[in-house]
């Protein structure tokens, strides 16, 4: 299942926004104008480099090249633009307690 969401970032800049947070994009996919569209509003980009069939899971976390590959092309798909912020990866995976009592002061 595919989804696309249309992106304005007009209200989003109306109301003080400068920066926004993107998850599972499509690396092969067009980026250009919406990108140029928060650019041109001062709206900054943090991107989740994971998608659906690569996110990190928290009940068997794992490292894997496929995963590797597919990182690396959303940050290569991204890297270029001025108002990209950051990439991340995995920010909500804890792993259950007891494996990682840490978890708990998270």
């Amino acid at each position: 299942m595919q989804f696309e969401v249309p992106l304005s970032p007009s209200p989003s800049k109306k109301r003080g926004v400068d920066w926004c947070l993107a998850y599972h994009v499509d690396s092969t996919g067009d980026h250009d104008g919406c990108m140029q569209a928060f650019s041109d509003a001062g709206i900054y980009v943090f991107l989740d480099i994971d998608t659906f069939t690569t996110q990190i899971e928290e009940t068997n976390p794992q490292w894997t090249f496929p995963q590797y590959q597919a990182f690396t092309a959303v940050i290569d798909a991204f890297a270029g633009y001025d108002n990209m912020a950051g990439f991340f990866v995995a920010n909500e995976v804890h792993t259950p307690f007891p494996r990682f009592p840490s978890k708990e002061y998270w």
